[in-house]
């Protein structure tokens, strides 16, 4: 609220002063100047001003230590206010149904489908900086501008599938970021982004984070983010998050990996075959 009002100020400020200075209004045709002027100014003091706060703020993190041990609240705060900001300007609609349903004293294991490259964001946003949350990604996604400087500091890891060892380190890291109560984490158990409506295959070892660390798994849908970049800036995108439930980790104790992926992937599948079905 206050960076709105601090960017229409800058905006309107520069719209007067160049008006009257820089390229002064002579002519009734010459209308269009404050406008432009205005709309620059707003454009350049919600974008550069946060790209280059965030940009600094995560620098001085990652220099720090990347990734960390103990995820840091100030840079959840960051990721979310900045999602937020820049969602909202990307005309995003976000619809989250369920909240209720996420355990408030307890950290556990976050499962979603995975629809597009915004979809943690999207998550981050909907539930809010008072909920730690910790995503597993790809390598690749850490190289675009500013995701590392923010998600590194408050948790995210990296996952190289070809490296096995690798794998399994992250996977302990998961384990304890959970049993020391410092996060919760989210997965995407497909692994890679879906182009179409039927859920990909899940990687069932991910499940063995909630298995070894004894912790609830929340099941959740996502719909509508592989949208967002084709409806931009011409349409408002309308995006649903779902959490369908939390599995205690008394109904799944015992079993393996393998059966507690099948079960969860059916009760995503069913949830999202049950939304197509409404829209038609």
């Amino acid at each position: 609220m206050y960076f709105e009002l601090f960017c229409l100020l800058i905006a309107s400020s520069l719209a007067v002063a160049g008006s009257l200075t820089f390229w002064p209004v002579q002519h009734w045709w010459d209308f269009y100047i404050p406008i432009v002027l205005f709309l620059a100014g707003y454009l350049v003091a919600l974008f550069g001003i946060l790209w280059n706060f965030v940009a600094i703020s995560g620098k001085i993190m990652v220099n720090r230590k990347s990734p960390r041990e103990k995820p840091s609240a100030f840079a959840r705060w960051l990721l979310v206010e900045g999602v937020t900001y820049i969602t909202a300007h990307a005309f995003v609609i976000p619809q989250a149904k369920g909240l209720n349903k996420i355990p408030k004293r307890q950290k556990y294991l976050m499962v979603c489908n995975h629809r597009s490259m915004f979809d943690n964001f999207i998550i981050s946003r909907m539930l809010g900086k008072n909920v730690p949350l910790a995503f597993i990604s790809k390598p690749s996604n850490m190289k675009i501008p500013l995701t590392k400087g923010v998600c590194y500091p408050q948790g995210y890891m990296t996952i190289d599938r070809d490296d096995k060892e690798q794998s399994l380190e992250v996977m302990r890291t998961m384990v304890n970021y959970i049993n020391e109560d410092y996060t919760s984490v989210c997965i995407f158990p497909e692994g890679t982004r879906q182009k179409n409506l039927e859920m990909g295959k899940f990687h069932e070892g991910v499940f063995n984070v909630a298995i070894h660390a004894h912790c609830p798994i929340v099941v959740t849908t996502i719909s509508g983010t592989n949208k967002i970049h084709k409806n931009f800036p011409w349409k408002w995108t309308k995006v649903r998050f779902d959490i369908l439930c939390t599995i205690p980790f008394e109904e799944f104790e015992g079993k393996p990996a393998k059966e507690v992926s099948d079960m969860v992937h059916n009760m995503m599948e069913e949830h999202l075959h049950y939304l197509e079905k409404v829209r038609n």
